[in-house]
């Protein structure tokens, strides 16, 4: 499973990078075929200059398909992790608690918490589940998609034209910022510097199992992580 499909301005492509051990992370907007393609791989830890200069603070959308995924286990799963200023300021989490609860949580640069979330206990190890998130500060937006459908889009706290401050190099994908909450197990996903509509999250649900995420210039990242 240590590829994406996925479709681009360039075509069809894979996403199957030599050696791939934890993680490996394609970077965008750059073109398959040229030498301006770059890898993160080896740890579940991005730490790109292009993600960050990339990735702003007032909105953006992160998909993901996982599987293996065991929720309500007794432990946290973290999908990302994004500590910027502190760990109650300018942070975005996404991850399942020990319950089942996916959550998507932002602390802005006011460390101010919006946070929604969605009962995923069901789930089972052998299925295949869409996970997206968007936030929108521009439009005091926030929501959380699953299968694709939208399942919170009412934060405890309300957005008030606010932003996250300082996006940190290290986004830690598949575990928490302190090495100590992992995915245990498998997904792919996508970063992307706009908010997805929800025709458009319904549609990569509807695709299936991962594949194809369709990627253009506004695509920051795309990767897999084991």
């Amino acid at each position: 499973m240590s590829q994406i499909l996925y479709e681009s301005e360039w075509g069809t492509k894979a996403l199957a990078p030599a050696n791939m051990t934890e993680s490996a992370i394609h970077i965008f907007p750059s073109n398959p075929n040229s030498d301006l393609l770059k890898y993160s791989k080896g740890s579940d830890t991005l730490n790109s200059e292009k993600v960050t200069e990339n990735w702003n603070g007032i909105q953006f959308s992160f998909g993901f398909w996982t599987w293996g995924i065991t929720p309500a286990d007794g432990n946290v799963k973290y999908l990302l992790d994004n500590q910027g200023t502190g760990a109650s300021q300018d942070r975005v989490q996404i991850y399942i608690d020990g319950a089942g609860l996916l959550v998507f949580v932002v602390h802005d640069t006011d460390s101010t918490q919006h946070l929604v979330s969605y009962d995923v206990s069901a789930w089972t190890a052998d299925q295949w589940h869409q996970i997206f998130v968007s936030l929108d500060f521009n439009n005091n937006a926030i929501a959380l998609y699953t299968d694709g459908t939208v399942r919170d889009d009412t934060p405890d706290n309300a957005l008030s034209s606010d932003s996250i401050g300082t996006v940190e190099a290290n986004s830690h994908i598949g575990k928490d910022t302190n090495d100590v909450n992992q995915l245990n197990g498998y997904m792919t996903f996508q970063l992307s510097n706009r908010v997805w509509s929800a025709a458009e999250i319904a549609a990569d649900y509807d695709s299936g199992d991962g594949t194809p995420f369709v990627c253009g210039s506004d695509t920051l990242l795309l990767g897999v992580f084991e």
